[in-house]
């Protein structure tokens, strides 16, 4: 008797170790399958070409050299404007590079004058934005990614407008 509860004792514990190690093997394979998934979102995803895309020019030097006092401006800037230059295959990388850009610009030091709610509401906008663009990006929504896409440049083009408003408003208050 005592021989058949060690028999049972060592069948039992056999068949924990079985769903033990095959639990653990099942995650890895899910893990693996998932980044294979996101590989191909990134290689599949066909966005259309937003060529009639022109960003906001601020044309007075004064007011320009003030805004570029702002650091990381001229990199956010750049960030932006580059989406417009969509590389196809890898418009999530540009997607995340402009959410860690933004984060930046947030949290920069900016003259004070350039310091104002419109500004900052402006910018919280422009990263939800970027935020719904990456999202459509991941699912492989290409219709509304693009609208997302055009609608974060019309809102981007109205910060630019916004800011330089708001630093001619300091300049004149200054003379």
């Amino acid at each position: 008797m005592v021989s058949f509860h060690k028999y049972l004792y060592r069948i039992f514990l056999l068949f924990c170790l079985t769903i033990v190690f095959s639990c653990g093997n099942s995650n890895t394979t899910k893990a693996v399958v998932n980044e294979s998934i996101k590989d191909s979102v990134v290689l599949n995803l066909n966005v259309e070409t937003l060529k009639n895309i022109s960003f906001y020019k601020i044309e007075a030097d004064s007011i320009r050299m003030r805004i570029e006092v702002w650091e990381g401006f001229a990199n956010y800037r750049n960030t932006i404007e580059d989406l417009s230059k969509l590389n196809q295959k890898s418009i999530l990388t540009f997607l995340e590079e402009s959410d860690i850009e933004t984060k930046k610009l947030r949290k920069s030091l900016r003259p004070d004058y350039l310091n104002s709610l419109e500004i900052d509401s402006r910018l919280t906008l422009l990263e939800t934005r970027i935020l719904k663009c990456k999202f459509y990006a991941e699912i492989n929504d290409e219709e509304k990614l693009n609208e997302e896409l055009k609608l974060l440049y019309r809102d981007y083009n109205f910060w630019l407008k916004i800011v330089e408003d708001i630093a001619k408003q300091n300049i004149n208050y200054e003379q």
